[in-house]
């Protein structure tokens, strides 16, 4: 997975705001704002090497079960890259 250039992600007040920038504003003129737990995927995906190792990561920084996990970050995968936001 691929963080889609152009969009940066930020913490206002308790949510996390992807926000496009530079070229990317031509094409979208929204903000999309993300859960804290969609927020740790979204930064995870850039560098996790497959789905597995990102569930990996999500279930060490939240100590959840990996069954449980793998089918909540399969769904937040599938709105970010309807988003555009991941490919």
């Amino acid at each position: 997975m691929k963080q889609t250039d152009g969009y940066l992600l930020r913490k206002v007040a308790e949510d996390y705001v992807l926000v496009p920038y530079g070229k990317r504003t031509e094409e979208v003129s929204q903000l999309i704002t993300l859960s804290e737990t969609a927020a740790f995927i979204y930064q995870c995906a850039g560098v996790a090497d497959s789905l597995d190792d990102l569930v990996q990561m999500v279930c060490r920084e939240y100590a959840a079960d990996a069954a449980v996990v793998r089918e909540d970050v399969c769904n937040v995968l599938t709105v970010l890259k309807t988003q555009g936001v991941l490919s």
